[in-house]
């Protein structure tokens, strides 16, 4: 829902007079002008948007953050922003990241960025420790929006991966069956036997976890 608003309401037209689409320059080369018009419409689409993503977060459960974080090639001024709910009664707003000073060679702690970036398409990343929340275990939900082709920025959400865990915990089979959660290499990230981040003796791979339907196993 806060994808579509954030997709609909970007102007094609006032981005490609800023510069931005349609084969616009680097921030570095946009005139005075340009600039200032594009941080003024910058700051009213986040403000737009903040509305909103406020309003679905505050009725999903188990969300710990929520942000946008704006693509630098787009703007070095207008970064984005950053809500956080960890160790608050209520979400706060918190200092926007600054995508760069992400580093893709940490994938430990900027997945989160990067991966859906590089499909171009949502995407799930996790768990990973999240330097902002105090290494917190999370797993975070990420979409790209784009504009005429070009990356203006990554919506999304954490979600702390005990929340997850207390889902899947959950599920009985039966008598004594029980639901585990697995990545798509096969890696524990719930059993309630098997430590986090080990493997299962199960004849699972990747493509057979991706299917809708086990087959029964």
């Amino acid at each position: 829902m806060v994808f579509n608003l954030a997709n609909d309401t970007l102007d094609s037209v006032k981005l490609s007079r800023c510069g931005v689409v349609g084969g616009g320059d680097a921030p570095s080369t946009r005139t005075p002008e340009q600039q200032a018009e594009l941080d003024a419409y910058l700051s009213e689409y986040l403000r737009t948007i903040k509305t909103e993503f406020s309003a679905v977060a505050e009725h999903t459960h188990g969300v710990a953050t929520y942000y946008l974080t704006i693509n630098p090639d787009v703007s070095t001024n207008e970064l984005g922003f950053y809500y956080s709910h960890v160790g608050r009664s209520g979400f706060a707003e918190q200092k926007p990241f600054d995508a760069r000073e992400l580093d893709p060679d940490d994938p430990s702690h900027s997945a989160w960025y990067f991966t859906s970036v590089k499909r171009g398409r949502p995407s799930w990343t996790g768990p990973f420790p999240a330097t902002s929340l105090n290494e917190l275990m999370i797993c975070s939900y990420t979409v790209p929006i784009y504009k005429s082709g070009t990356f203006i920025g990554l919506l999304g959400m954490d979600i702390p991966l005990s929340t997850i865990v207390d889902l899947v915990s959950s599920v009985r089979v039966y008598e004594t069956g029980f639901a585990c959660l697995l990545d798509a290499d096969g890696r524990v990230i719930y059993h309630p036997e098997m430590e986090l981040g080990s493997t299962t003796d199960l004849p699972i791979d990747a493509v057979h976890l991706q299917q809708e339907d086990s087959g029964g196993t």
